[in-house]
Protein backbone atom coordinates (compact mmCIF):
# COMPACT_ATOMS: atom_id res chain seq x y z
CA UNK A 1 0.00 0.00 0.00
CA UNK A 2 1.34 3.19 -0.79
CA UNK A 3 1.52 6.06 1.37
CA UNK A 4 -1.76 8.24 -0.17
CA UNK A 5 -3.33 4.76 -0.37
CA UNK A 6 -2.40 4.83 3.63
CA UNK A 7 -3.59 8.22 4.02
CA UNK A 8 -7.16 7.77 2.73
CA UNK A 9 -7.85 4.79 4.17
CA UNK A 10 -6.75 5.34 7.78
CA UNK A 11 -6.52 9.63 7.78
CA UNK A 12 -9.97 11.19 9.37
CA UNK A 13 -10.96 14.63 8.99
CA UNK A 14 -9.36 17.00 11.52
CA UNK A 15 -12.01 19.86 12.39
CA UNK A 16 -10.57 23.80 11.79
CA UNK A 17 -12.39 24.66 15.15
CA UNK A 18 -14.19 27.30 13.41
CA UNK A 19 -17.67 27.84 12.41
CA UNK A 20 -18.52 25.67 9.54
CA UNK A 21 -19.24 28.82 6.88
CA UNK A 22 -15.68 29.92 8.06
CA UNK A 23 -14.06 26.55 7.67
CA UNK A 24 -15.60 26.42 4.34
CA UNK A 25 -14.14 29.91 3.26
CA UNK A 26 -10.89 28.96 4.14
CA UNK A 27 -11.06 25.44 1.94
CA UNK A 28 -12.81 27.23 -1.08
CA UNK A 29 -9.78 29.86 -0.97
CA UNK A 30 -7.23 27.46 -1.13
CA UNK A 31 -8.88 25.38 -3.76
CA UNK A 32 -8.99 28.87 -5.79
CA UNK A 33 -4.87 28.87 -4.96
CA UNK A 34 -4.44 25.19 -6.07
CA UNK A 35 -6.38 25.63 -9.45
CA UNK A 36 -4.03 28.79 -9.88
CA UNK A 37 -0.83 26.88 -9.66
CA UNK A 38 -1.62 24.29 -12.17
CA UNK A 39 -0.28 26.91 -15.22
CA UNK A 40 2.99 27.90 -13.46
CA UNK A 41 3.83 25.01 -12.29
CA UNK A 42 3.14 23.03 -15.48
CA UNK A 43 5.31 25.37 -17.12
CA UNK A 44 7.85 25.01 -14.78
CA UNK A 45 8.29 21.62 -15.39
CA UNK A 46 8.18 21.77 -19.13
CA UNK A 47 11.21 24.17 -18.69
CA UNK A 48 13.07 21.62 -16.83
CA UNK A 49 12.15 19.14 -19.86
CA UNK A 50 9.62 17.26 -17.94
CA UNK A 51 6.62 16.86 -20.35
CA UNK A 52 3.97 15.87 -17.72
CA UNK A 53 -0.12 16.80 -16.43
CA UNK A 54 -0.85 18.54 -13.65
CA UNK A 55 -4.13 18.32 -12.17
CA UNK A 56 -5.66 20.25 -8.82
CA UNK A 57 -7.32 18.25 -5.69
CA UNK A 58 -9.48 19.65 -3.49
CA UNK A 59 -8.05 20.81 -0.14
CA UNK A 60 -8.87 18.61 2.73
CA UNK A 61 -8.36 19.02 6.34
CA UNK A 62 -6.13 16.55 8.59
CA UNK A 63 -4.42 15.63 12.02
CA UNK A 64 -1.02 16.64 11.44
CA UNK A 65 0.63 12.94 13.13
CA UNK A 66 -1.87 11.39 10.51
CA UNK A 67 -0.52 13.49 7.61
CA UNK A 68 3.25 12.58 8.62
CA UNK A 69 2.65 8.69 9.80
CA UNK A 70 1.45 8.46 6.22
CA UNK A 71 4.70 9.71 4.67
CA UNK A 72 7.59 7.18 4.05
CA UNK A 73 10.55 7.11 6.36
CA UNK A 74 12.52 8.75 3.51
CA UNK A 75 11.04 11.68 2.49
CA UNK A 76 11.51 14.50 0.22
CA UNK A 77 10.36 17.75 2.20
CA UNK A 78 11.20 21.76 1.58
CA UNK A 79 10.36 23.67 4.62
CA UNK A 80 8.87 27.34 3.44
CA UNK A 81 8.92 30.62 5.26
CA UNK A 82 6.47 32.88 2.68
CA UNK A 83 7.06 36.47 4.40
CA UNK A 84 4.96 38.83 5.46
CA UNK A 85 2.74 35.42 6.16
CA UNK A 86 3.39 33.76 9.01
CA UNK A 87 4.37 30.10 9.89
CA UNK A 88 5.71 27.52 7.68
CA UNK A 89 4.47 25.91 4.95
CA UNK A 90 5.70 22.09 3.89
CA UNK A 91 6.03 21.23 0.31
CA UNK A 92 6.11 17.35 0.53
CA UNK A 93 7.12 15.05 -3.12
CA UNK A 94 7.15 11.55 -2.58
CA UNK A 95 10.51 10.16 -3.11
CA UNK A 96 9.55 7.57 -5.71
CA UNK A 97 7.82 11.08 -7.49
CA UNK A 98 11.58 12.55 -7.40
CA UNK A 99 12.89 9.32 -8.65
CA UNK A 100 10.45 9.07 -11.83
CA UNK A 101 11.05 12.83 -12.75
CA UNK A 102 14.77 12.38 -12.93
CA UNK A 103 14.68 9.16 -14.88
CA UNK A 104 12.03 11.42 -17.15
CA UNK A 105 14.95 14.55 -17.13
CA UNK A 106 17.54 11.75 -18.53
CA UNK A 107 15.29 10.72 -20.94
CA UNK A 108 13.23 8.03 -19.49
CA UNK A 109 9.68 7.17 -19.36
CA UNK A 110 9.37 7.21 -16.13
CA UNK A 111 7.61 4.43 -15.42
CA UNK A 112 9.32 2.37 -12.87
CA UNK A 113 11.15 3.79 -10.03
CA UNK A 114 13.38 0.82 -7.75
CA UNK A 115 12.92 1.14 -3.82
CA UNK A 116 15.42 3.77 -2.35
CA UNK A 117 17.05 4.40 1.32
CA UNK A 118 18.79 7.37 0.34
CA UNK A 119 18.66 10.08 -2.33
CA UNK A 120 21.67 10.21 -5.17
CA UNK A 121 23.44 13.32 -5.99
CA UNK A 122 21.45 13.78 -8.94
CA UNK A 123 17.89 13.49 -7.13
CA UNK A 124 19.03 15.99 -4.44
CA UNK A 125 19.67 18.43 -7.39
CA UNK A 126 16.27 17.93 -9.15
CA UNK A 127 14.49 17.91 -5.78
CA UNK A 128 16.44 21.16 -5.06
CA UNK A 129 15.40 22.45 -8.13
CA UNK A 130 11.60 21.49 -8.52
CA UNK A 131 11.03 22.69 -4.72
CA UNK A 132 12.08 26.21 -5.49
CA UNK A 133 9.93 26.27 -8.89
CA UNK A 134 7.21 25.01 -6.49
CA UNK A 135 7.66 27.70 -3.56
CA UNK A 136 7.29 30.43 -6.40
CA UNK A 137 4.10 29.16 -8.04
CA UNK A 138 2.59 28.79 -4.66
CA UNK A 139 3.47 32.63 -3.61
CA UNK A 140 2.64 34.03 -6.98
CA UNK A 141 -0.87 32.04 -6.83
CA UNK A 142 -1.44 33.05 -3.12
CA UNK A 143 -4.04 36.21 -2.28
CA UNK A 144 -1.76 39.11 -1.97
CA UNK A 145 2.40 39.65 -1.83
CA UNK A 146 4.29 36.88 -0.52
CA UNK A 147 8.33 36.11 -0.86
CA UNK A 148 8.94 32.03 -0.41
CA UNK A 149 12.06 31.20 1.19
CA UNK A 150 12.80 27.94 1.67
CA UNK A 151 14.30 27.63 4.86
CA UNK A 152 15.22 24.09 5.27
CA UNK A 153 15.31 20.63 3.56
CA UNK A 154 13.74 17.52 5.47
CA UNK A 155 14.18 13.90 4.45
CA UNK A 156 13.90 12.45 7.59
CA UNK A 157 9.53 12.18 8.41
CA UNK A 158 10.41 12.07 12.41
CA UNK A 159 11.94 15.48 11.98
CA UNK A 160 9.50 17.16 11.01
CA UNK A 161 7.65 19.56 13.87
CA UNK A 162 5.58 21.94 12.39
CA UNK A 163 2.59 20.86 14.34
CA UNK A 164 1.74 18.81 17.28
CA UNK A 165 0.34 15.28 16.21
CA UNK A 166 -3.12 16.45 16.99
CA UNK A 167 -3.07 19.37 15.30
CA UNK A 168 -5.21 19.92 12.41
CA UNK A 169 -3.42 20.80 9.20
CA UNK A 170 -4.74 22.06 5.62
CA UNK A 171 -3.26 19.75 2.55
CA UNK A 172 -3.53 21.13 -0.73
CA UNK A 173 -2.15 18.61 -3.25
CA UNK A 174 -1.34 18.42 -6.94
CA UNK A 175 -1.53 15.26 -9.14
CA UNK A 176 1.37 14.56 -11.73
CA UNK A 177 0.48 12.23 -14.53
CA UNK A 178 2.66 11.42 -17.92
CA UNK A 179 0.22 9.50 -20.54
CA UNK A 180 -1.77 7.27 -18.56
CA UNK A 181 0.42 6.92 -15.74
CA UNK A 182 0.03 8.93 -12.34
CA UNK A 183 3.51 9.58 -11.04
CA UNK A 184 2.64 10.95 -7.70
CA UNK A 185 1.67 13.88 -5.70
CA UNK A 186 2.90 16.80 -4.20
CA UNK A 187 1.05 18.04 -1.22
CA UNK A 188 1.06 21.99 0.40
CA UNK A 189 0.57 21.50 4.18
CA UNK A 190 -0.44 24.26 6.36
CA UNK A 191 -1.07 24.60 10.15
CA UNK A 192 -4.61 25.25 10.68
CA UNK A 193 -4.24 28.17 12.91
CA UNK A 194 -2.12 30.04 10.53
CA UNK A 195 -4.47 29.74 7.96
CA UNK A 196 -7.43 31.11 10.79
CA UNK A 197 -5.38 33.78 11.74
CA UNK A 198 -4.92 34.55 7.77
CA UNK A 199 -8.72 34.65 7.17
CA UNK A 200 -9.87 36.71 9.71
CA UNK A 201 -10.68 34.71 12.59
CA UNK A 202 -8.78 33.92 15.77
CA UNK A 203 -8.73 31.10 18.16
CA UNK A 204 -11.70 32.21 21.15
CA UNK A 205 -8.79 32.76 23.44
CA UNK A 206 -5.13 33.01 24.56
CA UNK A 207 -3.24 30.11 23.42
CA UNK A 208 -2.18 27.96 26.47
CA UNK A 209 1.79 27.92 26.81
CA UNK A 210 3.95 25.40 25.47
CA UNK A 211 4.80 22.40 27.74
CA UNK A 212 8.11 22.36 28.61
CA UNK A 213 8.25 18.44 26.83
CA UNK A 214 7.13 19.86 23.87
CA UNK A 215 9.73 23.17 23.65
CA UNK A 216 12.36 20.53 24.14
CA UNK A 217 11.27 18.14 21.68
CA UNK A 218 10.73 21.45 19.19
CA UNK A 219 14.56 22.61 19.98
CA UNK A 220 15.72 19.28 19.57
CA UNK A 221 14.22 18.90 16.12
CA UNK A 222 15.77 22.57 14.99
CA UNK A 223 19.19 21.43 15.93
CA UNK A 224 18.19 18.14 13.50
CA UNK A 225 17.76 20.14 10.50
CA UNK A 226 19.64 19.75 7.76
CA UNK A 227 20.98 23.03 5.44
CA UNK A 228 23.25 22.78 2.51
CA UNK A 229 26.23 24.32 2.94
CA UNK A 230 28.55 25.80 -0.14
CA UNK A 231 31.50 27.96 -0.76
CA UNK A 232 32.59 29.54 -3.93
CA UNK A 233 36.22 29.15 -4.74
CA UNK A 234 36.57 31.48 -7.65
CA UNK A 235 34.78 33.57 -10.17
CA UNK A 236 36.80 33.08 -13.23
CA UNK A 237 35.91 35.27 -16.27
CA UNK A 238 36.88 34.33 -20.05
CA UNK A 239 35.52 36.12 -23.47
CA UNK A 240 32.68 34.49 -25.43
CA UNK A 241 34.86 33.69 -27.97
CA UNK A 242 37.07 31.76 -25.78
CA UNK A 243 34.39 29.93 -24.26
CA UNK A 244 32.81 29.27 -27.65
CA UNK A 245 36.68 27.57 -28.28
CA UNK A 246 36.71 25.41 -24.92
CA UNK A 247 37.60 21.78 -25.90
CA UNK A 248 38.65 18.67 -23.65
CA UNK A 249 42.06 19.51 -21.98
CA UNK A 250 42.07 22.72 -21.93
CA UNK A 251 42.75 25.23 -18.87
CA UNK A 252 41.49 27.93 -17.21
CA UNK A 253 43.59 29.49 -14.70
CA UNK A 254 41.53 30.48 -11.35
CA UNK A 255 43.10 32.63 -9.15
CA UNK A 256 42.43 31.15 -5.18
CA UNK A 257 41.53 33.66 -2.46
CA UNK A 258 43.39 33.80 0.63
CA UNK A 259 39.41 33.11 2.12
CA UNK A 260 36.19 32.18 0.67
CA UNK A 261 33.04 32.41 2.16
CA UNK A 262 30.92 29.52 3.70
CA UNK A 263 27.19 29.75 2.91
CA UNK A 264 23.92 28.37 4.00
CA UNK A 265 20.63 29.21 2.74
CA UNK A 266 21.66 32.06 0.71
CA UNK A 267 23.63 34.13 3.72
CA UNK A 268 27.59 34.30 4.40
CA UNK A 269 28.01 32.85 7.81
CA UNK A 270 31.63 32.59 7.60
CA UNK A 271 35.01 32.84 5.90
CA UNK A 272 38.08 30.18 5.78
CA UNK A 273 41.01 29.25 4.03
CA UNK A 274 41.17 26.13 1.51
CA UNK A 275 43.04 23.15 3.28
CA UNK A 276 42.86 20.02 3.82
CA UNK A 277 41.57 17.47 6.39
CA UNK A 278 41.82 13.60 6.77
CA UNK A 279 42.64 13.33 2.45
CA UNK A 280 39.57 15.94 1.85
CA UNK A 281 39.55 19.19 0.12
CA UNK A 282 37.94 21.38 3.41
CA UNK A 283 38.04 24.91 4.81
CA UNK A 284 39.23 26.02 8.20
CA UNK A 285 37.09 28.51 9.51
CA UNK A 286 38.91 31.81 9.93
CA UNK A 287 36.38 34.22 10.76
CA UNK A 288 32.74 34.53 11.77
CA UNK A 289 30.19 37.03 10.01
CA UNK A 290 28.39 39.19 12.58
CA UNK A 291 24.55 37.34 13.09
CA UNK A 292 21.92 39.90 12.50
Amino acid sequence: MTPTQRRDADVQPASLEVSGDKAQEIISALNVVTDRMVDDVTAALTAMGLTVAVSPERSETVRFGDWRSGLSPLCAIAVCKMPPLKGQILISVPPALVGRLTDIFFGGDGDTVADRSAFTATEQRIFLRLADLLADAHSRAWPGPATPEIAAIETVRNNLRMARDGDPAIMQSLTIQRGKTQLGRIDFVHAAPQLRGMFGTDDGGVNEPASPAWRQQMEAAMLNVHLPVRSVIARPEISLETLFRLSPGDIIPIILPQTVPVMANGRVLARGSIGEANGRAAIRIEQLEERK
